[in-house]
């Protein structure tokens, strides 16, 4: 597989690795944000508004680059 995609066996063993290492370290952040919502419960309607500010302003922030 290694050769057929013009890499070495390392560099597929590699890469590989790092990949999964990256989806143990998202599945460990999923797992943390599920613990604090079930900590403090889902957002609700009282803080929609603030959560549509933010939204706003990361967009507008985000068209600057």
């Amino acid at each position: 597989v290694a050769k057929k995609h013009g890499m070495t066996r390392s560099e597929f063993y590699r890469r590989a690795a790092e990949q999964y290492a990256n989806e143990l370290a998202d599945a460990d952040l999923t797992a943390q944000i599920d613990e604090a919502i079930d900590a403090v419960g889902q957002p609700g309607d009282e803080t929609r508004e603030l959560r549509q500010h933010a939204n706003r302003r990361l967009l507008d922030e985000s068209e600057e680059w």
